[in-house]
């Protein structure tokens, strides 16, 4: 199971227990209960979840030496984006503290976590 597909099977066994939670009933996985607001919910908390999962807190783990990755800085109350390469020491952008982190996706990370758009693309 790729991680596509663990974080679907995730979020829909999230679905299932914030309707139960929701209207207070054990519903059966098979059962239709979710409403426009249940699917909804779930989806924005999926896509947070997702999001967060990519990016990493620099107390949680720090970028390997030279490794040219993404950061996230706050300046003058707007969040921006920025590629960077950490040369060790410390971990600020300019005079910016950096929030969070990530490895920036190679080109066959991309055609990977992709590839069931192409293939929809190419069936066309």
């Amino acid at each position: 199971m790729d991680a596509k597909e663990r974080k679907s099977k995730e979020y829909s066994i999230l679905l299932l227990e914030s309707a139960r939670q929701h209207h207070g009933v054990d519903y059966a996985p098979h059962e239709k209960v979710f409403n426009k607001s249940d699917i909804q919910a779930a989806y924005e908390v999926g896509w947070d979840a997702a999001l967060r999962s990519q990016w990493v807190v620099p107390r949680d783990r720090m970028p390997q030496i030279w490794q040219n990755v993404l950061v996230m800085i706050e300046y003058e109350g707007t969040i921006q984006i920025y590629r960077y390469r950490y040369l060790g020491g410390d971990f600020v952008y300019g005079d910016s503290p950096i929030l969070a982190w990530m490895p920036i996706p190679s080109f066959d990370d991309i055609l990977d976590a992709n590839k069931d758009v192409l293939k929809r693309l190419k069936d066309k």
